[in-house]
């Protein structure tokens, strides 16, 4: 066994994420709503080499779990309800 070929090919299998942290957000502002209806955090949303996650630390106590990351579109509907 080829332990190099075999790392290649894990690292080739395993997308990396994008991980941004909010602290000290305002949920009433619709600074950051603003922010992420920008044509250009699609952009990255849809990029090939990584998944964008946004990370919501209320959730979450002191770990960062994957359930507590959200991708481009559903973060984009939390924002939107603390909005309302």
């Amino acid at each position: 066994m080829n332990i190099r070929t075999n790392t290649a090919k894990v690292r080739k299998a395993v997308r990396n994420n994008v991980e941004l942290i909010l602290a000290n957000h305002n949920p009433k502002s619709g600074k950051l709503h603003q922010i992420l209806s920008d044509p250009a955090v699609a952009e990255y949303a849809r990029a090939a080499h990584y998944d964008l996650r946004f990370f919501v630390a209320s959730f979450c106590g002191y770990g960062m779990y994957s359930a507590t990351m959200y991708d481009l579109d559903a973060f984009r509907k939390l924002v939107r309800l603390q909005l309302e």
